[in-house]
């Protein structure tokens, strides 16, 4: 199972039209198992603090992605071990297949 995080630009792209963001948040999500966590860090990588904060949730949780439509602020592929993709990259090329 994937730790995926979704930026809320995801979630609003979601419920404007039926494109990436739509089929990950059906797809993946409406149906199967989410868990809450707490980041315990704080950074400060990105100029904007809100998008540092899907970053210290990402290092909480050990996850294997950060889906985002925000390339202007996260402008690197990875964060330690998540990676961190568009929701065309994500549905494209690691969505799971089941």
């Amino acid at each position: 199972m994937q730790n995926i995080i979704i930026d809320t630009n995801v979630l609003v792209s979601a419920l404007i039209q039926k494109n990436y963001p739509y089929h990950i948040m059906h797809d993946l999500f409406v149906e199967h198992k989410s868990t809450r966590y707490s980041p315990r860090i704080t950074l400060d990588l990105i100029s904007d603090r809100d998008d540092n904060k899907i970053l210290e949730l990402a290092d909480e949780c050990s996850a294997d992605f950060v889906i985002t439509g925000n390339t202007t602020d996260f402008i690197f592929p990875r964060y330690k071990q998540t990676m961190i993709v568009t929701p065309k990259e994500y549905w494209e090329n690691y969505k799971p297949l089941d």
